[in-house]
């Protein structure tokens, strides 16, 4: 047997591992002589529908042979090699109860004495072999190059099944397998090799295996990505198709608003049921109409609100309806002010707004609008006002605007305009400041009488 370390033969060009690929098996160092040799000795042997994997594993160190039983179990289980060779320590040195207790603990497997005395000057080693499974186990306490060649030698003991009947070891392979047991360099290992390799066609055999369906399995490759193209020209046609009917249905519509809008133009030439709408409602004001967009201002008083909300914040006078009331204010004297407005209904909040309208922009608020005379006894909807909020009111705006009914649009914007949100924070902590700090003369009392704030409490309370 010798040390030295193999690192090519014939048996492990890449010709040979295309040809051979079925047998494989882990280089040790390096070392790629175990795949050699089991190619050479399996390769005319080996059904065409098996394989043949050799692994090497370190299991460390077990206690006991019991705990390396269940070890060595664990690795069987975990790789899936048909020759496993485990390196393993046992800390109590009591290999004698090992082959036993592994043959008991795993029914179909049977120890290999022979194997055990044929290398006991090299240490520990434990042959254990599955016929039915065609898969061998090596467990041994070293390994090293001389100990990789010389389990070589034991191929046909642990496959025996792949050598009965005409599947006799030759002579040549017999002579390959002494060269590995005998010789002390490698020379003689590699020369038979060389002979075993020489009756292979390892290119022929190659450019089989590679070539073997080759164009069949580009012509499918091609033909999957013809169809996916077609697939994907079938989806564009079918967006295209959908989109056509589409467009197809948003023309024919927009081709009768447009005659509805000839007509419309005809029939309300010098007036129109828009300016009627203005005209009649006092609570409307234009301040403007240029290039399609009408800006104009609401008047009104708060009509809309969540009144259970409200009772709730009104009664905790931590609650935002108290945050900006100034602190000349008394928490109680804002709490009689929001009840009578908000629970009571006895004294009326009048509130106003301003709007933009126009077929190309919708519905807007004109937030920070400077309203001036004729406003003096009204409060800004500080919604809109400070924060150009509409709520829900403008998707409905909009929509009103889309078909064409301005009048439906300006009666969203009177609906917001006497809305309040009493659960938006900053609305209401801006409401409070208005109020009680800015002194809005905004609030009507059951007399008529418009005031403010303070002047409200003094009323309420009757002095």
């Amino acid at each position: 047997m010798f040390r030295d370390s193999i690192y090519t033969t014939p048996f492990t060009t890449e010709a040979a591992n295309a040809a051979l690929s079925r047998i494989s098996a882990y280089s040790y160092a390096s070392d790629v002589s175990f795949a050699a040799t089991l190619r050479a000795l399996l390769g005319s042997r080996l059904p065409e529908n098996e394989q043949i994997y050799l692994d090497l594993t370190r299991n460390g160190a077990s206690a006991n042979a019991s705990e390396l039983v269940h070890d060595v179990a664990s690795e069987m289980r975990r790789r899936s090699a048909d020759i496993l060779i485990v390196q393993s320590a046992l800390l109590d040195n009591a290999w004698e109860n090992f082959p036993s207790e592994f043959v008991t603990s795993n029914p179909g497997w049977e120890h290999v004495q022979k194997m055990t005395l044929r290398y006991k000057t090299l240490g520990s080693v434990y042959l254990f072999r599955n016929a039915e499974k065609k898969r061998a186990i090596i467990v041994t306490d070293r390994i090293d190059k001389l100990r990789w060649h010389a389990f070589q030698v034991a191929i046909p003991v642990m496959l025996p099944w792949f050598f009965q009947g005409d599947n006799a070891l030759t002579e040549e392979e017999l002579a390959l397998i002494t060269a590995l047991n005998t010789d002390e360099t490698p020379d003689n290992y590699l020369e038979i090799l060389g002979r075993i390799a020489a009756s292979y066609d390892f290119r022929e055999a190659a450019i089989r295996r590679c070539l073997s369906g080759f164009e069949a399995a580009a012509h499918e490759q091609q033909k999957r990505k013809v169809e996916d193209e077609l697939e994907c020209l079938r989806e564009e046609m079918a967006r295209f198709l959908s989109r056509y009917r589409e467009d197809l249905k948003k023309y024919n519509e927009r081709n009768v608003y447009l005659t509805g809008l000839d007509l419309a133009i005809q029939k309300t030439a010098g007036s129109s049921a828009l300016m009627d709408y203005f005209l009649s409602a006092k609570n409307l004001d234009i301040v403007q109409c240029e290039d399609g967009v009408l800006t104009f201002t609401v008047k009104g008083e708060l009509m809309y609100w969540d009144e259970a909300s409200a009772e709730v914040a009104i009664r905790n006078h931590d609650s935002v309806f108290y945050r900006r009331i100034g602190d000349d204010t008394p928490c109680e004297d804002a709490e009689l002010v929001y009840r009578a407005i908000f629970l009571d209904q006895t004294v009326r909040l009048r509130m106003c707004g301003a709007y933009r309208i126009g077929t190309e922009c919708g519905m807007q608020t004109a937030d920070g609008f400077d309203f001036g005379y004729g406003f003096s006894e009204y409060l800004p909807n500080p919604h809109i006002q400070h924060f150009g909020c509409s709520g829900d009111n403008i998707a409905a705006a909009n929509e009103c605007v889309e078909r064409g009914n301005y009048i439906g649009a300006v009666e969203q914007c009177i609906y917001s305009c006497a809305n309040l949100s009493v659960t938006d924070s900053v609305v209401m902590k801006q409401l409070g400041e208005d109020l009680f700090v800015r002194d809005y003369k905004c609030l009507e009392l059951p007399d008529g009488r418009i005031v403010t704030a303070s002047e409200a409490v003094t009323a309420l309370r009757g002095e």
